[in-house]
């Protein structure tokens, strides 16, 4: 019958303690006892004989470490040390303190049992090498006998294990240093076998040197690589094996323990965590931006709202007319930038509808090749009839443009072609490198894939990084929102973005879109607005109050009339008194207390007809993700121009 596994927890967290004795519990170990502080652990230890002791590293009364070796010292007991950080310099020390393993704090089960298992094969056959080492020492005969059970015991372990003399000869190795390395590396230089060196390995002189010189034992991480090139990681421990009759060292044992897994999983946890974190900056700054542009385009249409007033009523042949056109324009472009940035974080989905993708780029890129350098020409392999995507057509041609327009400047300096061309492929074949977004994952079966070549400068790694970064730039100041709007518009459509690029040998952007099996619409001319025709009362809703008197102005230079109310509450009152007099509602969205669909709710319970038009300077994609029971007539997203109104305010009215 197995021996039951006892265990002493020494911890100064009660609750730490409780948690760890429920995973050790779980395991079928007995916990004999738990010790508050170090040196309760060294005497608990003595009284109590545990198989086994998970020693904290920080303790109120002296270090886990200190408490560690005075086990060692007094009573033969292996130790895992528990530690809240991993570094290699904590490593070091608990292995100098007799440590067997170690646990990053809050250990599972399995990592327990693997730890224990861990430091108490070590344990055993650290006092298994300390018993040889002092029959060796008694005599000739002594040594004979117990260099056969060294061996036994050695060739029966899973470790690479080897032996050197002082000139670093190897003169001993277990069947597993054999069976990696070859059969013939007994006499040969442990520098040449392990590391295809002619001199002792740097720094001078080597570890193994310096355990022959000090008698300590050594340990640290390194690489070797085998006879058919592979390289694997090891964690390796050197340690004195024979001494002459002085007691100085003669041959040293030299343990290597195969770690590559584990530095894989902690190399794919460190990517994890450094994707996480992206993935939460990015969620953050959405977030961030979301709200900014909202306030930012409140602010802009009140400034945009007002020089088109302006504008209006200033007569053409005036001189202020022109200062006050650049203005105009001005803070338009800005209010554009806001609505990139948006598309950007993926917030603008457009109009999407099914349509041919190759289609759509074989017609803009005639127009596209016009303003190409003379010396740029494209080639395209675009299949008719091509797959079909759902996106909004007008954004791919804005994704097209900055492809192609990226790619025709780096060949600034290079003759050739910039290549276009699109196809279909499984989810499976899109690359892993070098993909944004980080946090993407395949959706469909099938992708739509647009590829554009360049044989152009190329970018080194760090550009392939930063590349989709706003404003982000490696040829001159002033540009950089081209490629991450491209990026948010095929975001916003479930797709990703891949990019293969080297130094000098040109670079190669892939768009991947979900492939649909919609049947493309061929669209019709659509229904031309009817002019509005002024007269009538319009309730505006808004708690700016520059909002409020710009719409009021600009109803006012179409015919209508306008009582403004500052918030729900106020709009549902006036409007109880005075609902048969009102013909729309222009109200605003995100407004204290009560909002836009509350408002909405509250006005057509008083009246169920009444037409009303929903504001925001959040774009009509966050505006109206939400499923409300009661539904504007018609959208509006601010800053707007006159002519949006008017155009609102009709077919709000004809529906």
């Amino acid at each position: 019958m197995q021996k039951e596994i006892s265990v002493l927890i020494a911890d100064d967290d009660f609750i730490i303690c409780e948690a760890i004795q429920k995973e050790v519990e779980d395991l079928g170990y007995a916990v004999v006892g738990k010790a508050p502080d170090g040196q309760q652990a060294v005497e608990m230890t003595l009284a109590l004989q545990p198989d086994v002791v998970l020693m904290d590293i920080e303790m109120p009364d002296m270090n886990g470490l200190e408490a560690a070796r005075k086990i060692c010292q007094t009573c033969p007991t292996p130790v895992v040390i528990l530690t809240a950080y991993e570094t290699p310099d904590m490593v070091k020390q608990a292995g100098e303190a007799g440590a067997g393993a170690y646990l990053v704090k809050m250990p599972k089960a399995q990592e327990i049992e693997r730890a224990i298992a861990i430091a108490t094969a070590r344990f055993d056959d650290m006092m298994a090498l300390r018993r040889l080492n002092t029959e060796l020492q008694s005599s000739n005969e002594a040594l004979r006998k117990s260099e056969g059970k060294l061996n036994a015991m050695l060739l029966s372990l899973g470790d690479h294990i080897s032996m050197m003399d002082k000139d670093l000869n190897i003169i001993w190795a277990n069947d597993v240093a054999k069976e990696i390395l070859g059969s013939d590396i007994i006499g040969r230089k442990c520098y040449e076998i392990y590391h295809g060196r002619k001199i002792p390995c740097e720094p001078s002189p080597c570890f193994m040197l310096k355990v022959f010189e000090n008698g300590l034992i050594h340990k640290h991480e390194t690489q070797i690589q085998s006879p058919d090139g592979k390289i694997t990681d090891y964690a390796c421990t050197a340690a004195v094996s024979l001494r002459d009759k002085e007691g100085n060292p003669t041959a040293i044992i030299n343990i290597l323990h195969d770690i590559t897994e584990r530095k894989a999983m902690e190399k794919e946890r460190r990517m994890h965590e450094l994707r996480r974190h992206q993935i939460e900056k990015a969620e953050s700054l959405s977030r961030m931006a979301g709200a900014v542009a909202h306030n930012f385009n409140n602010v802009l249409y009140v400034v945009t709202g007002n020089l088109e007033m302006a504008l209006e009523d200033i007569a053409p042949d005036t001189d202020i007319i022109k200062n006050i056109t650049e203005a105009h324009k001005a803070a338009l472009r800005a209010a554009e930038m806001s609505g990139l940035m948006l598309t950007y974080l993926g917030q603008s989905y457009g109009k999407p509808e099914p349509f041919d993708l190759a289609l759509i780029c074989r017609r803009h890129l005639s127009q596209l090749q016009i303003a190409l350098p003379g010396d740029v020409s494209l080639e395209t392999d675009l299949p008719s009839p091509g797959p079909v995507v759902e996106a909004d057509s007008a954004q791919m041609c804005q994704v097209l443009t900055a492809l192609v327009t990226n790619a025709a400047e780096a060949m600034d300096g290079f003759s050739g072609k910039v290549q276009v061309s699109v196809s279909v492929v499984s989810a499976a074949e899109i690359p892993e490198g070098n993909l944004a977004p980080l946090e993407w994952t395949p959706s469909a079966k099938d992708y739509v894939c647009l590829s554009v070549t360049d044989a152009g400068c190329g970018m080194d790694a760090e550009a392939v990084r930063n590349i989709f970064d706003p404003f982000y730039t490696d040829k001159f100041t002033g540009r950089g929102l081209g490629l991450p709007v491209a990026l948010g518009i095929v975001k916003s459509r479930g797709g990703c973005i891949t990019v293969a690029s080297e130094p000098r040998q040109g670079s190669v952007f892939r768009i991947f879109l979900p492939l649909s099996s919609k049947v493309v619409i061929q669209p019709k001319d659509s229904a031309k607005t009817q002019p509005v025709k002024g007269g009538g009362l319009v309730l505006i809703v808004d708690d700016n109050d520059g909002v409020r008197e710009v719409a009021e102005a600009m109803l006012k230079t179409t015919g209508f009339e306008a009582v403004t109310a500052k918030g729900g509450a106020e709009a549902v009152e006036i409007f109880r008194e005075r609902h048969a007099d009102f013909c729309i509602v222009l109200s605003d969205l995100s407004m204290p207390f009560m909002n836009g669909w509350e408002t909405m709710a509250a006005l057509r319970r008083i009246r169920p007809d009444i037409p009303v038009i929903l504001s925001s300077g959040y774009n009509e994609a966050q505006a109206m993700s939400e499923k409300h029971a009661e539904q504007p007539q018609i959208f509006l997203q601010k800053p707007y121009s006159l002519q949006a109104l008017k155009d609102a305010l009709a077919k709000a009215l004809a529906s």
